[in-house]
């Protein structure tokens, strides 16, 4: 409802001009809700110590893996099977034909509405590394408790709240802020935007600008810092010369 109403708001102002911003001082202001600080991404140190904690073949370093290098939410990381699991033949950019194999499904957010955004995502080294010791014969999802039942999204979040724990990892690290972790890899790739909207499945790019802007914005502070250097570096070097060229 509340979605509903804030576009006929917005259609009434913005493309019809029903409401003139003039008649009414506060229509003009737009203000941006801050970012969430829920869930955020997993630092490389923290990446490290669950890895160090919970090793291949272990369904805690399963579900890390495909949280993180596939970049979906946690009901596509539960609801994942080895029958999405595909291998294509796609001729690439530069021309040349190469077997892919790839992850291929569609996302559970929004499937009642229109159903689903279709996730085609290739299989990295560190992911197929981390699948390659599990039994395949099965079938049935990819992640499995230890009775080889599938888990439920509710108790797979409760679950990764255990392995982080277990890991000597701060509260607050979890299955959604890898989805995170990945978004902000990509952009610290320096992955085009539009392509970091495929790869995560973002519906619009108001999300996907976020790790853009993130990863620019460090990028720009390193630059900064480079700056300084160098130019402190000439003063440094400046000041030698003189001194060399004194003569007493």
């Amino acid at each position: 409802m509340l979605v509903a109403i804030k576009k006929l708001l917005w259609v009434a102002i913005e493309v019809e001009k029903w409401i003139k911003p003039q008649n009414d001082p506060a229509l003009s202001i737009r203000v941006r809700v801050p970012r969430s600080t829920k869930n955020p991404a997993w630092p490389i140190a923290v990446r490290e110590k669950f890895e160090a904690r919970h090793p291949v073949g272990t369904a805690a370093r399963t579900c890390y893996a495909l949280g993180f290098w596939l970049g979906n939410r946690r009901g596509d990381v539960a609801a994942l099977e080895w029958e999405d699991l595909v291998a294509e033949e796609i001729e690439l950019f530069d021309g040349s034909l190469e077997l892919i194999e790839a992850f291929g499904f569609r996302q559970k957010k929004n499937r009642n509405r229109h159903g689903g955004r279709e996730m085609f995502i290739p299989i990295v080294d560190k992911l197929a590394a981390a699948l390659e010791p599990l039994d395949r014969s099965a079938g049935g999802t990819v992640l499995k408790n230890a009775y080889g039942r599938a888990f439920s999204e509710k108790s797979l979040s409760g679950m990764m709240q255990h392995w982080t724990r277990q890991a000597e990892i701060p509260h607050g690290y979890t299955l959604h802020g890898l989805r995170r972790t990945f978004g902000t890899y990509l952009a610290e790739c320096n992955v085009q935007a539009h392509a970091i909207m495929e790869a995560m499945g973002h519906s619009s790019m108001t999300v996907t600008d976020d790790y853009v802007l993130e990863a620019n914005k460090k990028r720009i502070a390193v630059d900064i810092a480079r700056a300084i250097n160098e130019r402190e570096a000439k003063r440094d070097a400046m000041k030698r010369r003189a001194a060399v060229r004194v003569v007493k």
